[in-house]
């Protein structure tokens, strides 16, 4: 037989293997075992996912009848094993203010659990279950995360526990924060960030948000008891920017996470302020700075609130250094130390305010049991809200977010009485 001869069969073979890929049974075939991957890879992970209960008591009000119980607020986030000890990982702000706390498993198991501690500047906490229930995630030791590599990330999804989103790196930020690509709700904070082994390279912290100006709203609703409209007034807002969330990444989780767990004090200093990034443009119109950005929350009993900053201010300077980003604000942030002395400055109105604030301990402030996170409002109108509305007839958010506009709002009014008072001022006079 010719050499031409074996090597016929041999064509045939490769000829039908390119066939069957090629054809659309082969393609469906190649999808189910990609699918396959990806679950399998998701229950690996899932047995080592949690979601956390915090429970906040809310004290009853002296109005309140003499035996109407307390009243429990319920904070839902994620976590997830961090070790062989027990030791549960989730941010901060899902424990902040918690009394108690429970912990459910993928299989259903509902444990009680304690709290560590917290680091408030890296918005990390421990809490505590009984040893050996669920295995650890596995931690990514390279800190190298490549721009548009596929990543899962796993939560609570309004009530759906251990849920998945996929995403994709989008890069690291100045701070060392990774940027990720994915469309998660509330309950998901806390939750891991995976890779395609399976391996965590980060933990959700929060969420970007954008400024939107709405113009004035008109709604109306037709049935057969007559007409309704609500008409909301234009007002500019904070809503979440579509699927982009950052994530502390897991070199910095473990720093973060073995400090709480050995009682190391991190000697970081921590200010208790949310800084929030404005339009340079409508900064410079509206507040009349060219550099800072806007306090959009102050944490109750922090070193900010005791020093007198309040939400809405404009921070523009801290030790000396003009503010441009709150990027740069945290990194100076974090390269302050506890018990050192800082000098701040903000605008509030029209007056330059300097403040002087002696730091603490980021760890010591994020274990704290204090009333938890505030956008602190002034002690009149809180006064006055609490006498004429019935505590339960409020939300506190709400209010708080009523402050903030209301301050916008005055400011830019002032601002235009000042440019009419200037025009008037350039007018001839009606004298002869």
């Amino acid at each position: 037989m010719s050499a031409s001869a074996y090597k016929r069969p041999y064509t045939y073979i490769a000829l039908l293997f390119s066939f069957v890929l090629l054809s659309p049974t082969a393609e469906s075939a190649t999808l189910q075992e990609l699918n396959a991957e990806i679950t399998s890879l998701l229950g690996r992970v899932r047995s080592s996912v949690v979601t956390i209960y915090a429970y906040r008591q809310s004290p009853r009000s002296e109005s309140s009848a003499p035996f109407a119980s307390e009243s429990v607020d319920t904070q839902i986030g994620t976590g997830f094993v961090y070790d062989n000890n027990g030791h549960v990982i989730t941010t901060s702000h899902v424990v902040q203010g918690g009394s108690r706390y429970d912990v459910i498993a993928n299989d259903g198991r509902r444990l009680k659990a304690r709290l560590i501690g917290a680091d408030g500047e890296a918005d990390i906490s421990v809490l505590a279950i009984s040893p050996g229930q669920f295995p650890p995630i596995p931690l990514k030791t390279s800190s190298v995360i490549l721009t548009g590599s596929l990543l899962f990330v796993l939560g609570n999804s309004f009530g759906i526990a251990n849920a998945a989103a996929l995403g994709t790196a989008v890069g690291l930020r100045p701070d060392g924060t990774l940027q990720v690509s994915a469309n998660l709700a509330p309950g998901y904070s806390g939750g891991p960030v995976v890779d395609v082994s399976g391996s965590l390279v980060g933990v959700v912290t929060a969420k970007l948000t954008e400024p939107v100006l709405l113009s004035p709203l008109r709604l109306t609703r037709t049935s057969s008891s007559g007409t309704k409209v609500w008409t909301f007034s234009g007002a500019e807002t904070e809503i979440p920017s579509a699927g982009v969330i950052l994530a502390l990444s897991s070199r910095e989780l473990r720093k973060a996470a073995d400090r709480i767990i050995t009682g190391e004090r991190s000697g970081k200093g921590y200010l208790g302020i949310l800084p929030q990034d404005m339009d340079p443009e409508w900064m410079e119109q509206t507040f009349k700075v060219k550099h800072g950005v806007m306090v959009a929350e102050v944490l109750a009993n922090s070193p900010a609130w005791k020093a007198g900053v309040r939400t809405g201010d404009i921070l523009t300077t801290y030790l000396g250094r003009r503010i441009y980003g709150s990027d740069q604000l945290r990194k100076l942030i974090a390269e302050s130390r506890e018990g050192d002395v800082v000098n701040l400055v903000v605008v509030r109105g029209n007056r330059n305010l300097t403040f002087t604030v002696q730091l603490v301990s980021a760890r010591e402030m994020g274990s704290a049991d204090g009333s938890g996170s505030s956008n602190a409002q002034s002690d009149t109108i809180a006064a006055r809200l609490e006498t004429e509305i019935p505590p339960d007839d409020y939300d506190k958010r709400e209010i708080e977010e009523e402050i903030l506009q209301v301050r916008r709002e005055l400011q830019k009014q002032l601002d235009i009485l000042n440019r009419l008072q200037r025009r008037l001022d350039r007018m001839p006079s009606d004298k002869p």
